[in-house]
């Protein structure tokens, strides 16, 4: 049988130096548990992992000095998200496209529950972008390898529905659209100096970045809010910078649809 090709948005990792902290906000702010904890010796990182609808918000914090995520953290200034996960069906192909476009691995590995494949930052631009194919995950809700066996029990559309949407503030982001397209297998729409990316899930912005910001970077993503103005509510109470459409966390804008 043959294929049907996707790729889809699924998972945003924001990286903090204070995970408590942040998981237990969110949690009440979402009214939320975790649905999967670890402790990734091999890359210097512990993790919680959230799951909204059947996407994924993942905290991530450095448990020693000069790892990846504490390089990030200390290069970035706490601006943008650290990674951008999508799913795929076929890790091998995307890896053939960004050889194509001059962008190579910089992580890959195949297992029995899923493939992964991530690029080099430095040639896509904007943030560390994965791609990934879970075996006997065509459906969203279906089997997802980092988020555990049972990830779906702790579903709660009650509050946040889904992740739908992400933004990714550019110097040139026609130009780093462009680039996206032809990873994602999907065409691009300019509208003036804001293009968008439709995937077989999830959307995909571009916007300008402010003049006084240098670096592009992963500055927001959309949530499907049941009840908005609870999260704000809550959000608020938390502490964090609150505007009428969403709070700021972990680097991000948490913006609410």
């Amino acid at each position: 049988m043959t294929k049907t090709p996707y790729t889809r948005l699924r998972q945003v990792c924001l990286a903090t130096l204070d995970i408590r902290k942040e998981e237990a906000a969110l949690s009440r702010i979402f009214g939320l548990k975790p649905c999967h904890e670890s402790w990734l010796e091999e890359f210097g990182l512990e993790n919680a992992l959230f799951a909204i609808g059947g996407s994924f918000l993942e905290l991530v914090a450095p448990i020693r000095q000069k790892t990846a995520v504490h390089r990030f953290l200390e290069r970035s200034g706490g601006l943008g998200g650290y990674m951008a996960i999508f799913d795929c069906d076929d890790t091998s192909r995307k890896k053939n496209i960004a050889s194509e476009l001059g962008i190579p691995p910089v992580y890959e590995r195949e297992g029995d529950g899923a493939d992964l494949l991530q690029l080099n930052p430095g040639k896509t631009g904007i943030t560390l972008l994965e791609f990934d194919h879970h075996k006997g995950g065509t459906d969203r809700f279906d089997a997802y390898e980092w988020a555990g066996p049972n990830w779906q029990d702790r579903v709660d559309q009650s509050v946040a529905e889904d992740i739908t949407g992400y933004v990714f503030s550019c110097r040139d982001p026609n130009s780093i659209a462009t680039l996206w397209s032809g990873l994602m297998e999907k065409p691009v729409e300019h509208k003036g100096a804001v293009s968008h990316i439709s995937l077989n899930y999830g959307t995909l912005q571009f916007v300008p970045s402010s003049p006084a910001v240098t670096r592009d970077h992963f500055s927001a993503i959309y949530v499907k809010a049941a009840q908005p103005e609870l999260i704000l509510k809550r959000a608020a109470e938390e502490g964090y910078d609150v505007t009428r459409s969403g709070f700021h966390i972990a680097g991000v804008d948490i913006l609410l649809n």
